[in-house]
C-alpha cells in the first residue's frame, strides 16, 4: 500500500511510515525504471526479507521526495545521502517500515511491534528508576524504542549498555507525547524523543524542528 501514515514538510523533513503489502516486483514498479535505487537493487544480493524492506524504504523515499538520492552506510552501519542533501534515518519493523529526514543532523527513528517481548526482556534494557504510568507492557515496548532512537543518535555507540548508560525520565502513557531520553554518561545533554502509538507499533522519533504529528 501507499504511504501508511506520515508528518512532515517539504522543508523541514520529519517522518513517514510504509505498510509493506506489495511483492518485491509491485514495489520496484514504483520506483523509477533504471534509476539509483532500482539499479542498488539489481545489484543487491540481499535475503528475500532485507531486499523487500530495502524496497520498501526506497519507495518510501521516492513517494516523499519525489527525486532519488543514493544512500550509503558508514562504518558505523548508519545510513546516510551520498549527496547530503537530508540526513537520515532507517527503521524496520514486522511489516513496516519508516524513514525519518531532515536537513539538520540529529534525526533518529524507531518502530517496534506490540506484544510482550519488549517486558519479557526488560530487565535487560530498563533501569529500575524508569516507569511509565499505564500498561507495563507498552510502557517497556515504548522504553525500548525510545532507547533505540537515542541510541541511534549517538556519536560513539560501541559499548554502549541500555539499562546501564541510557535514561528515560518516568512519564504518563498516551496516544502521542514526548519522553526525554539521557545518556547518562553526558548527563548534561537531554533529548526530546517524541513517540505515537499505533495499532500494530509504537513509533519513536527524534527530529530537530518536526516533534508531534499531525
Amino acid at each position: 500500500m501507499p504511504l501508511y501514515a506520515t508528518h512532515y514538510t517539504a522543508a523541514e523533513g520529519g517522518w513517514a511510515t510504509w505498510k509493506m503489502t506489495e511483492t518485491p516486483d509491485e514495489l520496484l514498479r514504483l520506483l523509477p525504471p533504471g534509476g539509483l535505487y532500482a539499479t542498488e537493487i539489481a545489484r543487491s544480493r540481499l535475503h528475500p526479507k532485507r531486499l523487500l524492506e530495502r524496497l520498501a524504504v526506497r519507495a518510501l523515499m521516492y513517494q516523499c521526495w519525489h527525486e532519488e538520492h543514493a544512500v550509503a552506510y558508514r562504518s558505523d552501519g548508519k545510513p546516510c545521502l551520498t549527496d547530503h542533501k537530508f540526513h537520515i534515518s532507517i527503521t524496520h519493523t514486522a511489516g513496516y517500515a519508516g524513514l525519518c529526514w531532515s536537513i539538520c543532523p540529529d534525526v533518529s527513528v524507531d518502530m517496534e511491534s506490540r506484544g510482550p517481548k519488549a517486558l519479557r526482556l526488560a530487565s535487560r534494557f530498563m533501569h529500575p528508576d524508569e516507569h511509565a504510568d499505564g500498561p507495563s507492557e507498552l510502557a517497556a515496548l515504548l522504553h525500548w524504542s525510545a532507547k533505540e532512537t537515542l541510541y541511534k543518535m549517538l556519536p560513539e555507540q560501541e559499548g554502549t549498555d541500555f539499562a546501564r548508560d541510557l535514561f528515560i525520565r518516568p512519564f504518563a502513557i498516551e496516544k502521542e507525547g514526548i519522553m526525554t531520553g539521557t545518556d547518562r554518561r553526558k548527563a548534561s545533554v537531554c533529548h526530546s524523543i517524541a513517540y505515537r502509538l499505533f495499532p500494530d507499533f509504537v513509533l519513536t522519533w527524534h527530529h530537530p524542528v518536526l516533534m508531534f504529528p499531525r
